[in-house]
């Protein structure tokens, strides 16, 4: 009943006219083009957009594979060493910070025309300069002490013993003022303790703790960037993987989509086909 008072709503004058079922067939196949045509539109679109991507993401692959690369095993190998020497600076230098910042308080505490707050800022600021340019200049020194390629070039050699002097002098300063700050501090550890191991090692791990961070952060530097290279060209071999995967999808849906819409339409005009004989039977009509 539903579906009879549907037609005749809805189609109406196909079953009215005595060519009804051709011309619903017709309207049917116009609008099955229309349907695989937007979609086809829209897929082929898709489409386009991935495969300029893919080509530049060749070009990058092409530029990335002329560099130096990991192997696979030494990938995972570097990728926790790296890991590793990122979580030993990174506590080093919290370590290494919290050290000198007691040691900065103690010999700020001298000082009465700056309140407790006041002493804490200059502190804080004192020790992040302190222990990060320790490490800074500990790695740089290592750098130019040894280099990462050989050159036989003499003219180059003189200006890396230069900056290798510079390095030298900075990092001395850096850790004469740690030595002299923490022995403020080492002094009262040990008028509290009476113990003079105390007094010995905190000062000595005051003045450790920027070297250590330092010569980490110069063997996490030696293999980043092949690191970084080996890990950008991994990405791009990834996401073409996957654009051609998409590619793939999108053919076939594209196909099951045509078909699905064709068994649709083709369901809709058999139907309608049986109940316009059984109306023209009715109706009279031939």
């Amino acid at each position: 009943m539903f579906r009879a008072l549907r037609y005749r709503m809805k189609y109406g004058p196909y079953l009215r006219n005595e060519q009804g079922i051709k011309k619903f067939a017709e309207r049917a196949l116009d609008q099955l083009l229309t349907r695989v045509t937007k979609r086809s539109a829209y897929y082929r679109e898709m489409n386009e957009n991935m495969l300029v991507e893919k080509a530049n993401l060749r070009l990058r692959s092409a530029e990335l594979a002329r560099q130096e690369m990991l192997e696979a095993s030494e990938y995972f190998s570097i990728r926790r060493r790296l890991f590793a020497d990122r979580v030993v600076i990174v506590f080093t230098l919290l370590a290494g910070v919290l050290m000198a910042f007691f040691s900065v308080t103690a010999f700020l505490q001298a000082v009465d025309a700056l309140s407790a707050t006041g002493r804490w800022i200059i502190a804080g600021v004192f020790a992040a300069v302190l222990v990060g340019g320790g490490a800074l200049a500990t790695e740089f020194l290592i750098a130019a002490l040894i280099p990462r390629r050989v050159d036989d070039n003499r003219r180059e050699e003189l200006p890396r013993q230069g900056v290798a002097l510079l390095w030298s002098v900075v990092l001395i300063v850096v850790i004469l003022v740690l030595l002299g700050l923490a022995e403020t501090r080492a002094s009262l550890l040990s008028a509290q303790t009476g113990s003079s191991l105390l007094y010995v090692g905190f000062i000595l791990l005051s003045a450790a703790m920027p070297l250590i961070a330092g010569a980490f952060r110069w063997d996490a530097t030696r293999f980043v960037d092949v690191y970084s290279t080996t890990q950008a060209h991994r990405r791009v071999e990834d996401r073409l993987a996957q654009i051609d995967s998409v590619l793939r999808q999108n053919e076939e849906f594209e196909s099951n989509f045509y078909k699905l819409k064709l068994l649709e339409e083709w369901d809709e005009v058999n139907s309608f086909k049986t109940y316009k004989d059984n109306y023209n039977e009715r109706k009279g009509i031939v």
